[in-house]
């Protein structure tokens, strides 16, 4: 990963130090299981344990592995050469039964659960944060934008906390929907519209979003169209 756009959570995942303890944790919990089919002695699993205990900054050596790789080329390989001779002979059974896509497929599968993790975690604190600030600016005027260019100024409550249909807040800026599309169309053509007849019949449309009344305070975007737009 590249460490300048890599947070150390994320980081520590991915390293080759993670990756191992994984492979290590796949063949000890598949030889426990084997054990207790009867397909490799108990004590596999057993002395894979103890030596994890004493040992597993050696398990997990990964310039030890690296070196063993150029001379095997093959990753899987080097890993159990180097854990036999950590565990000593009861890895002999270690691997049993398994082929190296068992252990990188799931090692990586378990990778991603750990990622993703992290990132759910990240969204859970985004959304929050979110929503704080959508509530604190509920009301405040922003400049809208087409295209880059400044366009009509707007109250960023158009952006606002909805609900689903389970009631549950939507923590998320919101986008325009056509309710609100309509009702900023109107708004701006009860101030900008030509005639007065038009102007007051917007006004009176306005009143038809009984919804927006309280939230958005109609009677105050009304008294001070000509400061809003």
């Amino acid at each position: 990963m590249i460490p300048r756009y890599s947070r150390p959570e994320m980081t520590r995942i991915w390293q080759a130090e993670n990756q191992l303890r994984i492979w290590f944790e796949i063949e000890r919990l598949a030889a426990e299981a084997m054990g207790r089919l009867g397909l490799v002695p108990k004590s596999t699993a057993t002395a894979m344990t103890r030596a994890a205990k004493k040992s597993m900054a050696r398990i997990v050596d990964a310039e030890r592995i690296a070196a063993i790789e150029r001379e095997t080329r093959h990753d899987v390989i080097a890993f159990l050469t180097n854990l036999a001779e950590v565990v000593g002979p009861p890895a002999r059974f270690v691997h049993q039964g398994l082929t190296s896509s068992d252990v990188l497929d799931t090692a990586l599968a378990v990778q991603l659960t750990q990622a993703t993790d992290l990132l759910l975690a990240d969204l859970d604190r985004l959304l929050a944060a979110l929503r704080r600030r959508a509530l604190e600016h509920k009301m405040t005027v922003c400049v809208g934008r087409t295209h880059g260019m400044a366009g009509l100024r707007e109250m960023v409550q158009v952006k606002y906390v909805s609900r689903d249909t389970s009631r549950r807040p939507l923590v998320w800026w919101f986008p325009y929907g056509d309710a609100f599309r309509r009702l900023m169309v109107i708004q701006a053509r009860a101030f900008h519209a030509r005639s007065l007849l038009r102007r007051l019949l917007a006004q009176a449309a306005i009143l038809r979003f009984g919804r927006f009344w309280k939230r958005a305070n109609l009677p105050g975007v009304l008294l001070n169209l000509d400061k809003l737009f």
